[in-house]
């Protein structure tokens, strides 16, 4: 039998980076250096370098005054002695700091330590507060092939031969892509990055845009569904080797971000509470939306959005976690009817809309089981799994639509007592499913 030690031999970037992004989304914080595989694989040096890259924006967002280059280079010294590795966490720690506000040029990292910057985006910040733009030397035309290869990636890592793009990186406030002006980054999931930008064409309308490094079916998907419960697309962008989906922008929290706002419990809480929080967020947007002089979308808001969040005042916590569920079911039952499967449902991929009402998002994962080119990936986030699901990411096999019902029934879990119905053990997906299929076959008591 294979040990865990024997399948790091052999596991990916992506299974390591998911394999860490699942423990850290459970636990809240995890030992980065526990996932870097043994030092004969062969990809040791580009697996550590994403994972640390990764581990520097997670702590960092957790408290930047703690998270520092100079704190991973004592911490992590072998590896940060490693030129490469040293640019790119370097670039990553300046990317945040750009983003945060700070004025900081990359000049700065070339006198300290040594490396070349010369294709680090030049950034100031505005009178108007803090906004940065990439200076006109170091953003190429938006219709030159290396626009998004120069200014918009982390990089790009050699991994069993094949060059993977890793997800889109040093969009700046300010910064022109395609038909969009970058206004802040929103988030970021495991194919590509989001961000709140206004769209030129269309009156500087304020909407959200997802930037993927590869042309994925999403939109494709998306455009096949039209529900309350479903974010929609308006409009799909090619600007190779980049793809840029523009979505409405119906607000910032996600049901994972509102979880982690409410502290330890991580209960959903009374509708009254959600309706409080939401409100204090999008007021907290206000000033970075009149920075950018956005015309406000709120006059879009629909009906039906509105009586979302005075129904919500009057339910208690019980009756919230039982109206989501149903909410989200009805999206589900939408999308299973045209024959999509999410297959990767969990707290971060449920928007809360300003008005409170839950919609479901990231169609990356998604199966469409019209589609017989025989190109089934199977994914999604290891918690909210169903067993079958479980042993399909082992065995290469498929799921169906109750796999999607059983993650909504770990979602209403968590929502009703703030916590997971089983375990989510750290290690890598050959050494944990075994056990996490087994936990399965009990049933979780909602009592404490």
């Amino acid at each position: 039998m294979a040990s865990p030690t024997d399948s790091l031999h052999v596991a990916s970037l992506d299974d390591i980076v998911d394999a860490y992004e699942s423990a850290y989304a459970c636990a809240g914080s995890v030992s980065v250096d526990a996932f870097f595989p043994p030092r004969e694989h062969p990809d040791y040096e580009s697996i550590c370098c994403e994972l640390l890259c990764v581990d520097f924006e997670k702590n960092w967002q957790r408290d930047s005054s703690l998270v520092s280059l100079e704190s991973y280079r004592s911490h992590f010294s072998d590896l940060l002695n490693r030129p490469r590795v040293l640019q790119q966490v370097a670039l990553e720690e300046y990317r945040l700091r750009c983003l945060r506000g700070d004025a900081v040029e990359p000049a700065t990292y070339t006198s300290k330590y040594g490396i070349d910057t010369s294709n680090w985006p030049r950034t100031h910040v505005g009178d108007a507060g803090h906004k940065s733009q990439l200076s006109p030397r170091t953003v190429p035309s938006e219709t030159h092939p290396a626009f998004a290869v120069e200014t918009a990636l982390r990089g790009s890592t050699a991994v069993d031969g094949q060059q993977r793009l890793l997800i889109p990186n040093l969009l700046m406030p300010g910064q022109l892509v395609a038909d969009f002006e970058i206004v802040q980054q929103l988030g970021e999931g495991k194919f590509g990055r989001v961000y709140l930008a206004r769209q030129r064409s269309l009156a500087g309308r304020l909407v959200v845009v997802k930037v993927t490094t590869s042309v994925w079916r999403e939109s494709d998907r998306l455009a096949r569904l039209q529900h309350t419960h479903v974010v929609p697309v308006y409009s799909v962008h090619q600007n190779s080797p980049y793809q840029m989906v523009c979505m409405p922008y119906l607000g910032t929290v996600t049901l994972s971000e509102y979880l982690r706002s409410r502290g330890p419990s991580a209960r959903l809480g009374t509708g009254a509470e959600i309706v409080t929080y939401l409100h204090d967020v999008s007021r907290s947007m206000e000033p970075v939306i009149a920075r950018a002089g956005i015309r406000s979308s709120s006059s879009d808001t629909s009906h039906r959005e509105a009586d979302a969040s005075k129904h919500l005042r009057s339910l208690s916590h019980e009756s919230t976690c039982s109206w989501y569920a149903a909410c989200l079911a009805d999206g589900l039952a939408h999308a299973h009817e045209r024959g999509i499967l999410h297959r990767d449902l969990k707290p971060a991929n449920i928007l809360i809309t300003d008005e409170g009402l839950p919609m479901i998002l990231d169609f990356n994962l998604a199966d469409d089981q019209s589609d017989d080119t025989g190109n089934k990936f199977v994914g999604g986030t290891l918690p909210y799994m169903s067993p079958e699901h479980l042993r399909a990411i082992l065995r290469s096999g498929s799921v169906d639509a109750r796999s999607d019902i059983y993650s909504l029934g770990v979602l209403l879990f968590q929502m009703l007592t703030g916590e997971l119905p089983f375990d989510a053990p750290d290690g890598l997906p050959e050494s944990t499913i075994p056990g996490m299929v087994r936990d399965r076959a009990v049933v979780p008591s909602l009592r404490a």
